[in-house]
C-alpha cells in the first residue's frame, strides 16, 4: 500500500470564456476567439496577424456570420490521485494498464486506491 494518499483522484470542471461567431447556414461552423474576464479578445501571439484578420472579417461581415457571441465553454476532466510511494517518491495513481500504474522510480505496481500488486506479468488471464 502507498505510504499515504496526498490528494484524492477528483472531478475538474475547466471553464473558459470564448468570443464566437457563427457562420449563417453551416449549423456548428463558424470561429471562436479566446477571451479575457472583461470579455476582451485574446490572441495567441504565434497567430496573432491571422486570428486579428478573421476576427475583423467576421465583424465586419455581418451578413455571413451571426455575433459576436459571448459563450462560457465548460470541460470537465479527470485529476489522476496523488500518492506517496512505499519508496518516498511522488506518484500519480492513473489508468496505465488495466487499471493500475508503475511507479517510474522503484517499479511497484499499485491500482487507484493505491494498493500494491504483483506486476501484471504474473496476473491471470
Amino acid at each position: 500500500m502507498v505510504r499515504r494518499i496526498l490528494s484524492e483522484r477528483k472531478a475538474v470542471t475547466d471553464r473558459e470564456k470564448r468570443i464566437e461567431f457563427d457562420l449563417r447556414g453551416h449549423e456548428g461552423a463558424g470561429a471562436t476567439f479566446a477571451a479575457d474576464d472583461s470579455w476582451n479578445v485574446v490572441f495567441d501571439p504565434r497567430y496573432e496577424e491571422a486570428q486579428r484578420n478573421t476576427y475583423e472579417y467576421c465583424a465586419s461581415h455581418p451578413n455571413e456570420y451571426d455575433g459576436p457571441f459571448r459563450r462560457v465553454i465548460e470541460h470537465t476532466r479527470v485529476e489522476d490521485a496523488v500518492a506517496e510511494c512505499e519508496c518516498g517518491k511522488r506518484i500519480e495513481l492513473w489508468d496505465q494498464y488495466l487499471g493500475a500504474s508503475e511507479c517510474p522510480c522503484c517499479g511497484r505496481w499499485h491500482n487507484l486506491f493505491g494498493q500494491t500488486l504483483v506486476d501484471p506479468k504474473y496476473w491471470e488471464d
